[in-house]
């Protein structure tokens, strides 16, 4: 039986923990969406108002139907921000800067 010297499987074990040490710690997503959130608005708006079945709101503003579905199946259909979320609220932000100010 042929073992390996005992070097070759330190190297092993240091070669995966720097691999695994700089996969990212969360997902980033690398392609944007292919449709302006301004069309997103107009279509929930139409669907929500009966002006528009989901599928043809789909077509219409070339929004994917289960992106339409699961923002009209959201307690209030909230526009997805870019960015970070804030700490504050407008109303404790507006208090602090009294505060301040």
């Amino acid at each position: 039986m042929h073992t390996a010297p005992l070097s070759a499987h330190a190297t092993l074990r240091v070669k995966r923990r720097a691999r695994a040490a700089t996969m990212p710690r969360n997902y980033i997503r690398k392609t944007a969406p292919k449709y302006e959130i301004k069309d997103l608005r107009h279509a929930l708006e139409d669907v929500k108002n009966k002006k528009l079945t989901l599928s043809q709101a789909a077509t219409k503003f070339s929004i994917p139907k289960t992106t339409l579905f699961k923002q009209l199946k959201l307690d209030k259909y909230k526009i997805p921000k870019k960015g970070k979320h804030s700490v504050f609220n407008k109303e404790q932000e507006e208090q602090l800067t009294a505060s301040l100010v």
